[in-house]
């Protein structure tokens, strides 16, 4: 029972009138699938032992000041918007969908360990969302000791972490 955040495609053949009916529809289903959110919340009070993900999950960086902004997500087959990955939402819904954002390495590690053993995370690069066409903004990859340092996490809990570069 895996449910997966898709988007869907607005085709140029509907006309003005059935645009708005659709995005009054569209309104009330995400209004609708918002009741399981979990929003603002800290590390502490989400859920112990995050779900099994198809697709793994995602996991994109920036920097903002000093500090490392992360925001671990539901892997999927669309390329993800800017403003949702660097957004402070936090969602975890009874159909296993996950965006958790947080500050410092301490709480990334924190949000990993609740991984189960064997889940496979892709960190994405600034690198690869530019091939891909995607907008990066402020994304990137941290330098190479933060990055063994979370490398090396992973072994200890048993996750399969690849960076996407």
């Amino acid at each position: 029972m895996k449910g997966k955040n898709g988007t869907g495609l607005v085709h140029s053949r509907y006309r003005p009138g059935n645009y708005l009916g659709f995005l009054c529809v569209t309104a009330l289903v995400l209004i609708g699938c918002g009741a399981g959110r979990e929003t603002l919340r800290p590390v502490a009070a989400w859920p112990s032992a995050l779900p099994n993900s198809m697709k793994g999950y995602e996991l994109y960086s920036w920097q903002a000041g000093k500090e490392w902004h992360f925001t671990l997500i539901t892997g999927t087959n669309r390329l993800k918007r800017y403003e949702e990955i660097v957004s402070t939402e936090n969602v975890v819904t009874e159909t296993d969908w996950v965006k958790l954002s947080v500050g410092g390495t301490g709480n990334l590690r924190a949000v990993l360990s609740r991984l189960p053993e064997g889940e496979t995370v892709i960190w994405i690069s600034e690198h690869w969302l530019e091939r891909v066409g995607a907008p990066q903004g402020k994304i990137r990859l941290p330098d190479a000791e933060l990055l063994e340092e979370i490398e090396s996490h992973c072994r200890r809990l048993g996750i399969q972490l690849q960076v996407a570069d």
